[in-house]
Formats: structure tokens, sequence, C-alpha cells
């Protein structure tokens, strides 16, 4: 209203596609027994946290080296969304 502006710009660089699940089955299987990110080898300090339904942290990994198995402390979680 007075005449003045504003810009601002960001660059964002994109190196690598990430590549999240939906959905895994750790039932013992073999098959996407694990909840694996594809793509993180790019981002060797990236950090990966997985929520239950009340904001616990139930998988915590910075540099992923290990994929989520879907336990907590050695158990089973229940079925269920979980917020990462």
């Amino acid at each position: 209203a007075l005449g003045c502006e504003a810009v601002a710009r960001t660059r964002i660089n994109v190196y690598t596609r990430l590549f999240m699940p939906t959905a895994f089955s750790p039932n013992g299987d073999r098959i996407n027994d694990s909840w694996e990110i594809i793509g993180t080898a790019d981002f060797p300090d990236c950090e990966v946290i997985i929520y239950n339904r009340w904001g616990s942290v139930i998988f915590y990994s910075k540099g992923y080296q290990q994929p989520w198995d879907g336990t907590y402390k050695g158990e089973r979680v229940a079925t269920g969304a979980y917020t990462y």
C-alpha cells in the first residue's frame, strides 16, 4: 500500500528421490517385513523418527543404518498407522 515490495528466493537441489512405502507387513514371511526408505544413501546424516498415535518415539535412526522392523523394545507393535 505504501509502495514497499519484498522478494524472497529459495533454491532447492534434489539429488535423489526418496521412496517411502505406505505399508509393510512384519509377520516373518520375509516379504515386506521391514519399512525401508529407498534413496537415503545420498543423505548420510538423515534422521528417521517414527511415532505411535500418542506421539511417543518408537523408532529413531540417525544415518538410517537399519530399516524399521515393526518392533519397539523387542516387541511387535500393534497393527495400525504410525507417523514418521
